[in-house]
Protein backbone atom coordinates (compact mmCIF):
# COMPACT_ATOMS: atom_id res chain seq x y z
CA UNK A 1 0.00 0.00 0.00
CA UNK A 2 0.92 3.36 -0.40
CA UNK A 3 0.14 6.49 1.95
CA UNK A 4 0.98 10.37 1.35
CA UNK A 5 3.59 12.14 3.52
CA UNK A 6 3.46 15.83 4.23
CA UNK A 7 5.37 16.57 0.79
CA UNK A 8 2.31 15.24 -1.00
CA UNK A 9 4.82 12.34 -2.20
CA UNK A 10 3.99 8.71 -2.49
CA UNK A 11 5.71 6.44 0.39
CA UNK A 12 4.95 2.67 0.59
CA UNK A 13 3.67 1.36 3.60
CA UNK A 14 2.84 -1.35 5.57
CA UNK A 15 -0.16 -1.56 8.25
CA UNK A 16 0.31 -3.96 11.19
CA UNK A 17 -2.75 -6.34 11.56
CA UNK A 18 -2.55 -6.61 15.06
CA UNK A 19 -2.57 -3.11 16.32
CA UNK A 20 -3.32 -0.87 12.76
CA UNK A 21 0.00 0.76 13.09
CA UNK A 22 1.82 2.30 9.91
CA UNK A 23 5.27 1.49 9.26
CA UNK A 24 7.33 2.62 6.02
CA UNK A 25 8.31 -0.28 3.68
CA UNK A 26 10.74 -0.43 0.91
CA UNK A 27 12.54 -3.60 0.95
CA UNK A 28 15.45 -2.28 -1.16
CA UNK A 29 16.17 0.42 0.63
CA UNK A 30 15.00 0.17 4.82
CA UNK A 31 15.03 -3.36 4.64
CA UNK A 32 12.59 -5.39 6.68
CA UNK A 33 14.15 -5.87 10.29
CA UNK A 34 12.20 -2.42 11.70
CA UNK A 35 9.29 -4.28 10.62
CA UNK A 36 9.96 -7.59 12.51
CA UNK A 37 11.29 -5.61 15.43
CA UNK A 38 7.71 -4.24 15.73
CA UNK A 39 5.61 -7.59 15.33
CA UNK A 40 7.90 -8.72 18.30
CA UNK A 41 7.33 -5.47 20.38
CA UNK A 42 4.19 -5.43 19.82
CA UNK A 43 1.78 -4.99 22.63
CA UNK A 44 -1.17 -6.86 21.89
CA UNK A 45 0.60 -9.77 20.11
CA UNK A 46 0.16 -12.29 22.20
CA UNK A 47 2.23 -15.66 21.94
CA UNK A 48 0.19 -19.16 21.26
CA UNK A 49 2.90 -21.60 21.56
CA UNK A 50 5.12 -20.84 24.36
CA UNK A 51 6.75 -24.35 24.85
CA UNK A 52 7.63 -27.19 22.46
CA UNK A 53 5.74 -29.51 25.16
CA UNK A 54 2.68 -29.96 23.63
CA UNK A 55 4.46 -31.91 20.26
CA UNK A 56 5.96 -34.05 22.62
CA UNK A 57 4.63 -37.73 23.24
CA UNK A 58 4.33 -39.01 26.82
CA UNK A 59 7.24 -41.03 27.01
CA UNK A 60 7.39 -44.89 28.29
CA UNK A 61 8.83 -45.18 31.46
CA UNK A 62 11.66 -47.88 31.98
CA UNK A 63 11.09 -50.43 34.55
CA UNK A 64 14.55 -49.42 35.68
CA UNK A 65 13.55 -46.24 36.14
CA UNK A 66 10.10 -47.22 38.43
CA UNK A 67 11.93 -49.88 40.62
CA UNK A 68 14.20 -46.13 41.15
CA UNK A 69 10.82 -44.62 42.39
CA UNK A 70 9.96 -46.88 43.98
CA UNK A 71 13.24 -47.20 46.45
CA UNK A 72 12.75 -43.04 46.59
CA UNK A 73 9.02 -43.42 47.63
CA UNK A 74 9.82 -46.20 50.25
CA UNK A 75 12.77 -43.78 52.16
CA UNK A 76 10.22 -41.13 52.00
CA UNK A 77 7.80 -43.07 54.40
CA UNK A 78 10.24 -44.64 56.35
CA UNK A 79 12.25 -41.59 57.16
CA UNK A 80 9.28 -39.01 57.33
CA UNK A 81 6.69 -41.62 58.72
CA UNK A 82 4.11 -40.74 55.43
CA UNK A 83 1.21 -42.82 54.57
CA UNK A 84 1.87 -45.69 52.25
CA UNK A 85 -0.53 -43.96 50.09
CA UNK A 86 0.27 -40.58 49.64
CA UNK A 87 1.16 -41.16 46.85
CA UNK A 88 -2.00 -41.81 45.38
CA UNK A 89 -3.59 -38.73 46.22
CA UNK A 90 -4.32 -36.08 43.74
CA UNK A 91 -3.05 -33.24 45.79
CA UNK A 92 0.86 -34.98 45.35
CA UNK A 93 0.12 -36.33 41.57
CA UNK A 94 -0.69 -32.80 40.64
CA UNK A 95 2.22 -31.44 42.75
CA UNK A 96 4.82 -34.46 41.38
CA UNK A 97 2.70 -33.62 36.82
CA UNK A 98 4.54 -30.10 37.66
CA UNK A 99 7.38 -30.66 38.54
CA UNK A 100 7.79 -33.00 35.94
CA UNK A 101 6.11 -30.31 33.08
CA UNK A 102 8.27 -28.12 34.61
CA UNK A 103 11.68 -30.01 33.59
CA UNK A 104 10.18 -30.63 30.17
CA UNK A 105 9.53 -26.69 29.47
CA UNK A 106 12.39 -25.42 31.20
CA UNK A 107 15.29 -28.09 31.01
CA UNK A 108 16.93 -30.14 33.76
CA UNK A 109 17.38 -27.84 37.29
CA UNK A 110 17.85 -28.75 41.02
CA UNK A 111 14.50 -29.75 42.34
CA UNK A 112 15.51 -27.26 45.65
CA UNK A 113 15.29 -24.03 43.77
CA UNK A 114 11.46 -25.04 42.89
CA UNK A 115 10.09 -26.36 46.21
CA UNK A 116 9.67 -23.53 48.76
CA UNK A 117 10.14 -23.35 52.29
CA UNK A 118 7.96 -24.05 55.19
CA UNK A 119 7.70 -20.48 55.78
CA UNK A 120 7.01 -19.61 51.88
CA UNK A 121 4.47 -22.07 52.09
CA UNK A 122 2.83 -21.04 55.57
CA UNK A 123 2.96 -17.46 54.08
CA UNK A 124 1.31 -18.14 51.22
CA UNK A 125 -1.48 -20.45 52.77
CA UNK A 126 -2.75 -17.47 54.63
CA UNK A 127 -2.85 -15.21 51.66
CA UNK A 128 -4.90 -17.72 50.08
CA UNK A 129 -6.82 -18.09 52.89
CA UNK A 130 -7.82 -14.46 52.73
CA UNK A 131 -8.09 -14.12 48.64
CA UNK A 132 -10.62 -17.34 48.90
CA UNK A 133 -12.75 -15.86 51.48
CA UNK A 134 -12.94 -12.57 49.56
CA UNK A 135 -13.93 -14.67 46.77
CA UNK A 136 -16.79 -16.60 48.63
CA UNK A 137 -18.61 -13.52 50.38
CA UNK A 138 -20.30 -12.96 47.33
CA UNK A 139 -21.74 -16.27 46.67
CA UNK A 140 -22.98 -16.46 50.22
CA UNK A 141 -24.53 -13.20 50.18
CA UNK A 142 -26.27 -13.76 46.96
CA UNK A 143 -27.95 -17.10 48.31
CA UNK A 144 -29.28 -14.75 51.16
CA UNK A 145 -30.27 -11.75 49.37
CA UNK A 146 -32.41 -13.77 46.63
CA UNK A 147 -34.19 -15.39 49.03
CA UNK A 148 -32.50 -18.46 48.59
CA UNK A 149 -30.89 -18.59 52.09
CA UNK A 150 -27.74 -20.68 53.85
CA UNK A 151 -27.74 -23.44 56.50
CA UNK A 152 -25.20 -23.44 58.68
CA UNK A 153 -23.74 -26.39 60.91
CA UNK A 154 -21.45 -25.70 64.12
CA UNK A 155 -20.13 -27.57 66.83
CA UNK A 156 -17.37 -27.64 69.65
CA UNK A 157 -14.10 -29.68 70.41
CA UNK A 158 -10.63 -29.96 71.88
CA UNK A 159 -7.63 -30.87 70.56
CA UNK A 160 -5.94 -33.53 72.38
CA UNK A 161 -2.53 -31.85 72.71
CA UNK A 162 -2.62 -28.44 73.31
CA UNK A 163 -6.28 -29.02 75.24
CA UNK A 164 -7.60 -25.50 73.33
CA UNK A 165 -11.27 -25.74 72.56
CA UNK A 166 -12.22 -25.02 68.91
CA UNK A 167 -15.59 -24.15 67.30
CA UNK A 168 -16.36 -24.27 63.47
CA UNK A 169 -19.08 -22.89 61.18
CA UNK A 170 -19.82 -24.34 58.15
CA UNK A 171 -22.40 -22.83 55.41
CA UNK A 172 -24.90 -24.95 53.09
CA UNK A 173 -26.77 -23.53 50.24
CA UNK A 174 -27.78 -24.12 46.80
CA UNK A 175 -26.09 -22.15 44.05
CA UNK A 176 -27.77 -21.35 40.77
CA UNK A 177 -26.37 -24.15 39.17
CA UNK A 178 -28.58 -26.01 41.38
CA UNK A 179 -25.67 -27.64 43.49
CA UNK A 180 -25.17 -28.43 46.71
CA UNK A 181 -22.39 -26.75 48.34
CA UNK A 182 -20.84 -27.12 51.57
CA UNK A 183 -18.39 -24.56 52.50
CA UNK A 184 -16.30 -24.36 56.22
CA UNK A 185 -15.99 -20.60 56.52
CA UNK A 186 -14.06 -20.77 60.29
CA UNK A 187 -12.65 -22.84 62.77
CA UNK A 188 -11.55 -20.25 65.93
CA UNK A 189 -10.64 -21.15 68.99
CA UNK A 190 -12.07 -20.02 72.38
CA UNK A 191 -10.31 -17.05 74.28
CA UNK A 192 -7.52 -18.62 76.82
CA UNK A 193 -9.68 -19.30 80.19
CA UNK A 194 -13.23 -18.68 78.29
CA UNK A 195 -15.57 -21.68 79.44
CA UNK A 196 -17.77 -22.77 76.63
CA UNK A 197 -21.06 -21.73 77.58
CA UNK A 198 -23.86 -20.49 75.85
CA UNK A 199 -22.96 -17.07 76.08
CA UNK A 200 -19.04 -17.99 75.50
CA UNK A 201 -20.30 -19.55 72.39
CA UNK A 202 -22.82 -16.96 70.86
CA UNK A 203 -20.45 -14.08 71.43
CA UNK A 204 -17.44 -16.46 69.25
CA UNK A 205 -20.22 -17.38 66.83
CA UNK A 206 -21.61 -13.59 66.05
CA UNK A 207 -17.76 -12.50 65.97
CA UNK A 208 -16.64 -14.76 63.57
CA UNK A 209 -19.71 -14.71 60.77
CA UNK A 210 -19.29 -10.69 61.48
CA UNK A 211 -15.86 -10.80 60.34
CA UNK A 212 -16.45 -13.18 57.48
CA UNK A 213 -18.47 -10.26 56.38
CA UNK A 214 -22.14 -10.63 56.96
CA UNK A 215 -24.08 -8.48 58.74
CA UNK A 216 -26.77 -9.11 61.78
CA UNK A 217 -30.01 -9.58 59.14
CA UNK A 218 -28.24 -11.65 57.37
CA UNK A 219 -26.79 -13.58 60.06
CA UNK A 220 -30.90 -13.84 61.25
CA UNK A 221 -32.02 -15.65 58.03
CA UNK A 222 -29.84 -18.58 59.08
CA UNK A 223 -30.87 -22.28 59.99
CA UNK A 224 -28.44 -23.35 62.42
CA UNK A 225 -28.02 -27.09 62.56
CA UNK A 226 -26.11 -28.49 65.56
CA UNK A 227 -26.13 -31.42 68.00
CA UNK A 228 -28.25 -31.72 71.00
CA UNK A 229 -25.48 -30.07 73.28
CA UNK A 230 -27.40 -28.05 75.91
CA UNK A 231 -24.68 -25.34 75.60
CA UNK A 232 -25.11 -25.13 71.90
CA UNK A 233 -29.25 -25.14 71.97
CA UNK A 234 -28.50 -22.10 74.50
CA UNK A 235 -26.33 -20.33 71.88
CA UNK A 236 -28.29 -20.88 69.22
CA UNK A 237 -31.77 -20.16 70.81
CA UNK A 238 -32.20 -17.03 68.94
CA UNK A 239 -32.05 -18.05 65.56
CA UNK A 240 -34.22 -21.22 63.97
CA UNK A 241 -32.81 -24.16 64.96
CA UNK A 242 -32.82 -27.72 64.26
CA UNK A 243 -31.02 -30.77 65.87
CA UNK A 244 -28.70 -32.98 64.16
CA UNK A 245 -30.37 -36.26 63.22
CA UNK A 246 -27.35 -38.73 63.22
CA UNK A 247 -27.59 -37.44 66.92
CA UNK A 248 -30.56 -38.48 67.23
CA UNK A 249 -30.11 -41.64 65.99
CA UNK A 250 -27.15 -42.37 68.31
CA UNK A 251 -29.25 -40.87 71.48
CA UNK A 252 -32.16 -43.35 70.34
CA UNK A 253 -29.22 -45.90 70.48
CA UNK A 254 -27.91 -45.34 73.40
CA UNK A 255 -31.29 -45.04 75.04
CA UNK A 256 -32.35 -48.42 73.75
CA UNK A 257 -29.56 -50.08 74.81
CA UNK A 258 -28.88 -48.72 78.31
CA UNK A 259 -32.59 -49.43 78.84
CA UNK A 260 -32.33 -53.23 77.82
CA UNK A 261 -29.76 -53.62 80.35
CA UNK A 262 -31.52 -52.10 83.51
CA UNK A 263 -32.58 -55.47 85.23
CA UNK A 264 -30.05 -57.62 84.18
CA UNK A 265 -28.48 -58.72 87.61
CA UNK A 266 -25.99 -60.75 85.95
CA UNK A 267 -22.18 -59.17 85.65
CA UNK A 268 -20.84 -58.36 82.11
CA UNK A 269 -17.84 -60.11 82.07
CA UNK A 270 -15.62 -57.91 82.20
CA UNK A 271 -13.23 -59.20 84.82
CA UNK A 272 -12.90 -62.86 83.15
CA UNK A 273 -12.54 -60.84 79.52
CA UNK A 274 -9.98 -59.18 80.85
CA UNK A 275 -8.53 -62.39 82.47
CA UNK A 276 -8.55 -64.65 79.26
CA UNK A 277 -7.56 -61.38 77.59
CA UNK A 278 -4.30 -61.74 79.29
CA UNK A 279 -3.52 -65.22 78.85
CA UNK A 280 -3.97 -65.37 75.15
CA UNK A 281 -7.19 -67.61 75.86
CA UNK A 282 -9.76 -65.53 74.60
CA UNK A 283 -11.14 -68.65 72.41
CA UNK A 284 -12.73 -70.02 75.84
CA UNK A 285 -14.87 -67.30 75.51
CA UNK A 286 -18.62 -68.91 75.60
CA UNK A 287 -21.91 -68.23 75.43
CA UNK A 288 -22.28 -65.98 72.65
CA UNK A 289 -25.31 -66.33 70.82
CA UNK A 290 -24.39 -66.25 67.17
CA UNK A 291 -28.28 -66.25 66.59
CA UNK A 292 -28.77 -63.10 68.66
CA UNK A 293 -25.90 -61.42 67.86
CA UNK A 294 -26.53 -62.08 63.96
CA UNK A 295 -30.07 -60.62 64.29
CA UNK A 296 -28.51 -57.27 66.97
CA UNK A 297 -26.71 -56.64 63.68
CA UNK A 298 -29.27 -56.86 60.82
CA UNK A 299 -31.51 -54.65 62.98
CA UNK A 300 -28.46 -52.06 63.25
CA UNK A 301 -27.79 -51.90 59.36
CA UNK A 302 -30.67 -49.25 58.12
CA UNK A 303 -29.47 -47.53 61.21
CA UNK A 304 -25.87 -47.16 60.32
CA UNK A 305 -27.30 -46.79 56.25
CA UNK A 306 -29.27 -43.84 57.39
CA UNK A 307 -26.31 -42.22 59.14
CA UNK A 308 -24.46 -42.26 56.34
CA UNK A 309 -26.30 -41.44 53.78
CA UNK A 310 -28.11 -38.40 55.88
CA UNK A 311 -24.17 -37.34 56.49
CA UNK A 312 -24.00 -36.36 53.43
CA UNK A 313 -22.40 -33.00 52.45
CA UNK A 314 -22.34 -33.02 48.30
CA UNK A 315 -26.31 -33.53 48.18
CA UNK A 316 -29.61 -32.42 50.18
CA UNK A 317 -30.21 -34.71 53.05
CA UNK A 318 -33.03 -33.02 55.15
CA UNK A 319 -35.92 -34.25 52.46
CA UNK A 320 -34.51 -37.90 53.21
CA UNK A 321 -35.37 -37.45 57.13
CA UNK A 322 -38.83 -38.62 57.05
CA UNK A 323 -38.09 -41.20 54.41
CA UNK A 324 -35.66 -42.87 56.72
CA UNK A 325 -37.96 -42.21 59.54
CA UNK A 326 -40.60 -44.54 58.08
CA UNK A 327 -38.44 -47.10 57.22
CA UNK A 328 -36.59 -47.21 60.31
CA UNK A 329 -39.68 -47.58 62.78
CA UNK A 330 -41.45 -50.14 60.32
CA UNK A 331 -39.09 -53.30 61.02
CA UNK A 332 -39.60 -52.11 65.01
CA UNK A 333 -43.18 -52.09 64.36
CA UNK A 334 -44.08 -55.20 62.85
CA UNK A 335 -44.06 -58.32 64.96
CA UNK A 336 -42.90 -61.29 64.34
CA UNK A 337 -45.85 -63.45 63.86
CA UNK A 338 -46.63 -61.86 60.73
CA UNK A 339 -44.95 -64.57 58.29
CA UNK A 340 -46.02 -62.33 54.95
CA UNK A 341 -44.66 -58.89 55.57
CA UNK A 342 -47.04 -56.98 53.50
CA UNK A 343 -47.07 -53.94 54.86
CA UNK A 344 -43.40 -53.92 53.64
CA UNK A 345 -43.58 -54.32 50.41
CA UNK A 346 -46.46 -52.06 50.46
CA UNK A 347 -44.21 -49.04 51.47
CA UNK A 348 -41.30 -49.94 49.40
CA UNK A 349 -43.46 -49.92 46.59
CA UNK A 350 -45.20 -46.76 47.29
CA UNK A 351 -41.97 -45.05 48.38
CA UNK A 352 -39.32 -45.97 45.64
CA UNK A 353 -40.34 -43.42 43.10
CA UNK A 354 -40.46 -40.58 45.86
CA UNK A 355 -36.98 -42.08 46.58
CA UNK A 356 -35.62 -41.69 43.09
CA UNK A 357 -37.57 -38.04 42.45
CA UNK A 358 -36.12 -36.85 45.34
CA UNK A 359 -32.44 -37.24 44.95
CA UNK A 360 -32.51 -36.65 40.68
CA UNK A 361 -34.64 -33.00 41.35
CA UNK A 362 -31.46 -30.95 41.87
CA UNK A 363 -30.12 -32.28 38.56
CA UNK A 364 -33.93 -32.55 37.10
CA UNK A 365 -33.96 -28.62 37.83
CA UNK A 366 -30.45 -28.05 36.50
CA UNK A 367 -31.16 -29.56 32.85
CA UNK A 368 -34.69 -28.19 32.36
CA UNK A 369 -34.27 -24.74 33.67
CA UNK A 370 -37.52 -24.86 35.67
CA UNK A 371 -38.94 -21.21 36.25
CA UNK A 372 -42.15 -22.02 38.26
CA UNK A 373 -42.30 -21.18 41.71
CA UNK A 374 -42.63 -24.49 43.45
CA UNK A 375 -39.20 -25.29 42.48
CA UNK A 376 -38.19 -21.95 43.88
CA UNK A 377 -39.73 -23.25 47.16
CA UNK A 378 -38.08 -26.67 46.99
CA UNK A 379 -34.34 -24.64 46.01
CA UNK A 380 -35.52 -22.39 49.18
CA UNK A 381 -36.25 -25.44 51.65
CA UNK A 382 -33.75 -27.99 51.14
CA UNK A 383 -30.91 -26.12 51.73
CA UNK A 384 -30.87 -26.94 55.62
CA UNK A 385 -28.50 -29.90 56.03
CA UNK A 386 -30.14 -33.28 58.08
CA UNK A 387 -26.97 -33.18 60.30
CA UNK A 388 -23.62 -31.40 61.73
CA UNK A 389 -20.85 -34.29 60.40
CA UNK A 390 -19.69 -31.69 57.96
CA UNK A 391 -17.79 -30.25 61.44
CA UNK A 392 -17.28 -33.11 62.86
CA UNK A 393 -15.26 -34.25 59.97
CA UNK A 394 -13.23 -30.67 60.56
CA UNK A 395 -12.11 -32.26 63.44
CA UNK A 396 -11.24 -35.12 62.26
CA UNK A 397 -8.96 -33.10 59.85
CA UNK A 398 -7.63 -31.33 62.44
CA UNK A 399 -6.65 -34.51 64.04
CA UNK A 400 -4.52 -35.25 61.22
CA UNK A 401 -3.06 -31.33 61.20
CA UNK A 402 -2.35 -31.04 65.09
CA UNK A 403 -0.21 -34.16 65.74
CA UNK A 404 2.56 -35.42 68.60
CA UNK A 405 4.74 -33.90 65.90
CA UNK A 406 3.27 -31.17 64.78
CA UNK A 407 1.36 -29.12 67.65
CA UNK A 408 3.11 -25.51 67.17
CA UNK A 409 0.84 -24.82 64.36
CA UNK A 410 -1.02 -21.55 65.28
CA UNK A 411 -4.94 -21.09 65.36
CA UNK A 412 -4.75 -18.95 62.59
CA UNK A 413 -2.49 -21.84 60.39
CA UNK A 414 -5.46 -24.62 61.71
CA UNK A 415 -8.39 -22.05 60.66
CA UNK A 416 -6.99 -21.35 56.96
CA UNK A 417 -5.82 -24.84 56.48
CA UNK A 418 -9.22 -26.72 57.42
CA UNK A 419 -10.64 -23.23 54.82
CA UNK A 420 -8.88 -24.36 52.43
CA UNK A 421 -9.72 -28.13 52.42
CA UNK A 422 -12.97 -27.15 52.05
CA UNK A 423 -12.90 -24.65 49.56
CA UNK A 424 -9.95 -25.67 47.30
Amino acid sequence: MHIVDEHQKKVSAVKCNTCDTLLKFDSAKTGTSHVLKHTRSCGKNVLTQSSVAPFLRLGVVPKKAKDANLEKCTKVCAKDLRAFSMFETTAFTDLAQMILDTGATHGRCNVKDLLPSGVTVSRFTQKKYESLRTELLPTVRKAIAEGLACGASTDVWTDDHRKVSYTCITLHYIDDAWEFNTRIICTCAFPSGAKKMALNLKTELLKQLGEFGLVPDEIDRLVFVSDQGANVQAALSQWVHKSCITHVLNTVLKHTFKKSKEGDEEHDGDEEESILLERGEMHRMSHISKDILQMLVQFLQPFKQATEELSGSKYCTINLVALWKTTLMTPCQISESQADPVPLRILKHSTSPQWKMIETFLVFGNTTKICFHQWHNWQEKYFVPASSVSCESAFSISGRTLENRRTCHSTASVNALLFLNSNM
